[in-house]
């Protein structure tokens, strides 16, 4: 038997390289909001059978690589932003 956390309320901010000459932004963006539709993460997420998972992206931000990434609370927040 294996054993896993459930996570009820769970954040993630994450960076995505992607190179606009193979494949639009819009395209990565609408892959990534249909994945956490219908596909989710993890072990036990609809795509394996399960009904955990599941996400939704609450902010898009495109920006170039050369610009340094904003400072984040601890909360996960950037600095000035309240959730």
């Amino acid at each position: 038997m294996r054993y896993r956390p459930r996570l009820d309320n769970w954040s993630a901010c994450i960076d995505i390289g992607i190179h606009a000459d193979v494949l639009a932004e819009s395209v990565v963006h609408k892959l990534v909001t249909e994945g956490g539709e219908r596909v989710g993460l993890g072990a036990f997420r609809p795509a394996c059978g399960g009904s955990f998972g599941r996400f939704v992206v609450a902010s898009w931000e495109a920006r170039s690589a050369d610009v340094p990434r904003p400072a984040r609370t601890d909360r996960g927040e950037r600095a000035g932003e309240t959730r």
